[in-house]
């Protein structure tokens, strides 16, 4: 299945959030905006990436058991949180890869947001 994504997006400065990413154009809902390919973390590599202050707010959650991080390529670890947000993300296992779609209508030069999911487990046996 090949994502297409027409949709002009940038980045810029989001108020009290730092930088966010943002639409030039109308979005409707559930259009693809971003298909992100990921860099799965090893697992053995999970300690270090969550108590890194600097990359720990870029990782998504890779396992159903949350026992997995993956670093979003793209926009994808720049999408700010939201409580009410207007993108809802698919991880994609088997193809690397984080699927970003329109969760309802996105004006132009709108902000566009997640809802951060991730749980920080015990990395200790």
């Amino acid at each position: 299945m090949t994502e297409r994504q027409y949709f002009n997006l940038y980045i810029q400065d989001a108020v009290d959030k730092g930088r966010g990413v943002f639409t030039e154009d109308f979005i409707p809902a559930h259009a693809v905006v971003e298909a992100c390919p990921v860099i799965v973390i090893d697992p053995s590599e999970v300690e270090f990436f969550s108590e890194s202050r600097s990359l720990s707010d870029y990782l998504f959650q890779w396992a159903e058991n949350g026992l997995a991080l993956a670093l979003a390529l793209g926009y994808g670890g720049l999408y700010n949180h939201s409580e009410d947000p207007n993108l809802v993300e698919t991880r994609e296992f088997d193809r690397r890869m984080i699927i970003f779609r329109a969760r309802r209508d996105i004006q132009p030069e709108e902000e566009l947001t997640i809802q951060y999911r991730i749980v920080w487990f015990s990395w200790h046996p």
